[in-house]
C-alpha cells in the first residue's frame, strides 16, 4: 500500500458508516467503526469472523492482525500494601500483567505500525459507506407515514 492508500484509510477511520477492506497476506480484513460507551473502536474482522481462535497467543493470525493488550494483575493499592508487607523490592511488590489479543483498535497509528511490520503484502480493496436507510422513506414506503 502507497501513502495515498493509508491516508484513505486514515480518513476513514472512526467514521461511524464506512466499512474498510483490505487483503493483507491472502486474508480479507474488514474494519468497522463500534461504539464502546462514549468512545469509538475499530473492529477487525479476519476473513468475514471474529474467531475465539484467534484470540489465543499462539495463534499466527492473532497475533499478526490482533491488538495486544497487557492488563495489570494488581491494583496500585494492593501494590502498596504488599511493598509494606514483603519490602519493596520483593517479586509480590511488583506489577504482573495478563497478555490478551483484542480485535479492537483505538489507534490508527499503531494498527499501521503493526499491519507495516507483520504483513508481507498489503493491498487496499475498498472503503465503502453504509449509510442507514433513512426512517422516514422507509417507512413513507410502507405506507405508515403522510405527506407532512
Amino acid at each position: 500500500m502507497n501513502s495515498a492508500n493509508w491516508q484513505t484509510v486514515k480518513n476513514a477511520w472512526g467514521a461511524f458508516y464506512d466499512q474498510i477492506q483490505i487483503i493483507a497476506d491472502g486474508h480479507k480484513l474488514t474494519l468497522q467503526t463500534q461504539r464502546n460507551g462514549m468512545s469509538l473502536l475499530m473492529v477487525i474482522y479476519v476473513d468475514g469472523f471474529i474467531k475465539g481462535e484467534y484470540m489465543s497467543a499462539e495463534s499466527e493470525i492473532g497475533q499478526k492482525f490482533y491488538n495486544e493488550r497487557k492488563i495489570p494483575v494488581y491494583k496500585a493499592k494492593d501494590l502498596k500494601e504488599n511493598a509494606k508487607v514483603f519490602g519493596k523490592r520483593s517479586r509480590m511488590a511488583k506489577q504482573k500483567y495478563v497478555s490478551s489479543l483484542s480485535p479492537y483498535w483505538k489507534s490508527f497509528a499503531a494498527f499501521k505500525k503493526q499491519l507495516t511490520a507483520k504483513c508481507k503484502s498489503l493491498e487496499l480493496v475498498t472503503v465503502a459507506e453504509n449509510h442507514p436507510i433513512n426512517s422516514l422513506d422507509y417507512l413513507s414506503s410502507r405506507g405508515k407515514v403522510e405527506n407532512l
